[in-house]
């Protein structure tokens, strides 16, 4: 075989094992990521449901004012999952507060809920009929 012959031979097999090395890597890094998003859609969903846990637990009181920064002072009052973000904001439309989960960084909005004290169940029964 000449020498021609083998160095190209080289450079194609080369080029082939870097491809192929790449293209595993993103594959092991896109697997990292994919369980990093789980877990974490994991710890919003046990935050969601410690939340309700506590806005249920509130008494009644009147849904009459439209004012809902009760649900937000509960809401600061509960610490968040490590490398989880909340955030809380009222809602200038219609009474409610939305919560936003996120990762730890703020990049992307994993989750987002718009929670009001009648979908909660908080209103008197006088207000409801």
């Amino acid at each position: 075989m000449p020498l021609l012959e083998v160095m190209l031979s080289c450079v194609i097999w080369s080029g082939a094992l870097a491809a192929g090395l790449q293209l595993w890597g993103r594959g092991a890094s896109q697997q990292q990521s994919n369980a990093q998003r789980a877990m974490l859609i994991q710890e919003i969903e046990r935050d969601r449901l410690r939340l309700i846990k506590h806005w249920r637990a509130l008494p009644p009181r009147s849904c009459s004012d439209g004012d809902q920064r009760f649900l937000e002072a509960v809401a600061k009052d509960q610490p968040t999952a490590p490398g989880l973000r909340r955030v809380l904001e009222l809602s200038t439309s219609e009474p409610g507060l939305w919560v936003r989960w996120s990762s730890a960084d703020g990049s992307t909005v994993l989750r987002e809920r718009l929670v009001t004290a009648a979908g909660l169940g908080l209103c008197t029964q006088e207000e409801l009929a």
